[in-house]
């Protein structure tokens, strides 16, 4: 018998907090905030108004390198203005790429600086106030290939703020340089992509896995049943496979075997 596990890729939820507040944000480290012409928003780097592709600025010691792709040039810098009662400066003001004929408009960010093999919250706004709402494909890194980790969906009723969700939280690691790469991309060809700003939290350090180990293996005559046990961690996946020669594993019992929720051990039989 084989047993095959791999990790849990970025998961990414609603943003439930409309009006940030840096100073209390537990772990917070950076934050960036495109402008329009209008105050920045408070423990936020101000981005001004411009008609570019490409961005490369450092807040805090983490440096925000961000590219927009498949995107012409005819990308907007808009102030929506104090809407709904709202009177933050984030989601007011925002830059927006128009897609290229026929293609969907990407948005690129690397982080840099960061904790290596450390968890944490990318905050990522892109509410439009007054044009209807959006939708962006995230994608785990540079590559918009693979499949998303999920979609960050916009909604809210433009005349009252406390009805908004203006954007998504991902949760992601960053790599062992200290690096965390995602990619969002419009959900469909000639969409735009707006982006009001980016605020990055420090989650702590990445626990580290348990070794891939089987640590118990039953076998009941009465009811000719196998229980397998073995070392597991959260939020991962294991497939188990078994085989007559113990050369050839192509026969599974069960390709995707959730861990068990916050346990060091998962069993199966």
């Amino acid at each position: 018998m084989s047993l095959v596990g791999w990790s849990h890729a970025a998961t990414i939820a609603p943003l439930n907090p409309f009006d940030p507040d840096p100073e209390n944000t537990p772990g917070f480290v950076a934050g960036v905030d495109f402008d329009d012409g209008t105050n920045t928003q408070t423990g936020f780097l101000g981005i001004p108004a411009s008609n570019n592709k490409s961005y490369n600025v450092t807040h805090n010691g983490v440096t925000f390198d961000m590219v927009a792709s498949n995107a012409n040039l005819t990308n907007q810098n808009r102030d929506r203005g104090e809407r709904g009662g709202n009177s933050t400066f984030l989601t007011r003001d925002f830059e927006q790429w128009y897609g290229d004929t026929g293609t969907a408009p990407e948005f690129t960010v690397t982080l840099s600086g960061l904790d290596p093999i450390s968890d944490y919250e990318i905050d990522l706004w892109h509410f439009n106030m007054g044009a209807g709402q959006n939708s962006l494909n995230i994608f785990d890194g540079a590559s918009s290939a693979a499949a998303p980790i999920g979609v960050s969906q916009t909604s809210g009723n433009e005349g009252n703020y406390a009805t908004w969700t203006p954007g998504s939280t991902l949760s992601m690691m960053s790599d062992s340089s200290g690096e965390i790469v995602f990619t969002a991309q419009a959900s469909a060809p000639d969409a735009r992509i707006n982006i009001n700003g980016i605020m990055v939290v420090y989650i702590g350090p990445a626990v580290p896995p348990q070794p891939l180990e089987i640590t118990e293996f039953d076998y009941d005559e009465d009811t000719d049943e196998i229980t397998v046990t073995w070392k597991s961690n959260p939020d991962e996946f294991y497939g188990l496979y078994w085989s007559e020669d113990m050369e050839s594993f192509e026969a599974n019992i069960d390709p995707a075997i959730p861990a068990a929720a916050e346990a060091i051990t998962t069993t199966f039989g």
